[in-house]
């Protein structure tokens, strides 16, 4: 080799013949640590990126009403359906290591960009102080009824025009056992789509049911006492779900972790999920932040293990996933980093 030139060449043209299936060097390559030695082998599968390669980039799919954001797979002939619907004031983006995971796992994750995001129209609620400056008016949100119709309706757009989200991403996406997913506010949402009742202003008692959703998982979700949530609100609620909580969760609602709980204890019996996260802070289904210490990954491995599990068993209809997530094999996989219970 004569000069650098020449060694990048080189160096590009062997990185090309070795990169799987033709894929550009940009794209994502499935990485997997290694196994630790008396590892589970079902819970380091769900843990580590799925056999397939997600697209690096997601696709944006516009609707009248909002963007969707797509995370898909590569290399598939089809796709099962997932919706996930974010947080207040962030964006589907925040979650990306997350929805990148369920799609290496052949999963099409929908991620609609709602109202209240900071990239949106979230801004409308940032309000001036009367000594300068500026502040969130979040409560304004999260208690706005017609915000609550906005992001169900929004989720419900890739379940009714999936044919949009087929055209862009190039092949068919399987809406037959769709999952709704949600984190915080966006958790609220998957309550309210799955049956939960609340009550507006002046009492009004509040529906927002759409049968068609087949499962759901909601990560740091409201209980009693916030956003029109009473001690019968999720009486109604038969579809199977999981919820998944950060013990060391806090934000502003000013609810502990185990008030979050109360849709797993006092929704109907069958097919309810909870893990429980003793030591994990609220940022859990974001991920560790940069340089985040051992203890944080290995919460994020073990959180994308279980929701992952959760997928297999009510999306693929995997009976022996089910029987799985029924027992303790969380709790032994994890040596009780993650606690759960069934019901």
């Amino acid at each position: 080799m004569t000069n650098g030139t020449d060694r990048r060449t080189v160096l590009a043209a062997l990185a090309a013949s070795v990169l799987p299936g033709g894929l550009r060097a940009e794209e994502n390559l499935v990485m997997r640590r290694s196994p630790i030695p008396g590892e589970d082998p079902h819970w380091y599968a769900f843990g580590q990126n799925g056999p397939w390669n997600p697209h690096s980039e997601p696709f944006i799919v516009p609707y009248e009403a909002a963007r969707v954001v797509v995370h898909a797979p590569r290399g598939v002939k089809t796709g099962r359906l997932v919706v996930f619907s974010h947080g207040a004031l962030t964006d589907p983006l925040v979650y990306r290591p997350l929805l990148q995971h369920w799609a290496s796992h052949g999963f099409v994750v929908a991620a609609p960009v709602h109202d209240d995001s900071i990239f949106m129209r979230g801004l409308l609620a940032r309000r001036a102080e009367a000594k300068g400056g500026s502040s969130w008016d979040v409560d304004r949100v999260l208690n706005d009824a017609l915000a609550w119709d906005g992001r169900c309706e929004a989720c419900r757009l890739p379940l009714e025009h999936v044919d949009r989200i087929q055209k862009v991403i190039g092949y068919s996406v399987n809406t037959e056992r769709p999952i709704i997913i949600g984190h915080e506010f966006g958790a609220y949402v998957v309550q309210l789509l799955l049956g939960a009742k609340v009550v507006a202003d002046m009492g009004k008692p509040l529906k927002f049911i759409d049968p068609r959703w087949y499962a759901g998982m909601m990560f740091s979700p409201q209980g009693v006492g916030v956003m029109g949530l009473t001690e019968d609100s999720w009486g109604g609620v038969s579809k199977p779900f999981m919820v998944a909580q950060a013990g060391l969760d806090a934000d502003f609602t000013g609810q502990t972790a185990e008030q979050r709980l109360d849709a797993f204890n006092r929704s109907a019996p069958g097919n309810k999920h909870l893990a429980w996260f003793p030591q994990a802070r609220r940022n859990l289904p974001i991920g560790p932040s940069a340089g985040g210490s051992l203890a944080e990954k290995t919460q994020f491995e073990d959180f994308r293990a279980i929701t992952t599990a959760f997928l297999y068993a009510y999306s693929n209809y995997d009976e022996a996933v089910f029987h799985q997530l029924i027992t303790d094999w969380p709790e032994r996989a994890t040596l009780k980093r993650v606690r759960t219970a069934y019901r």
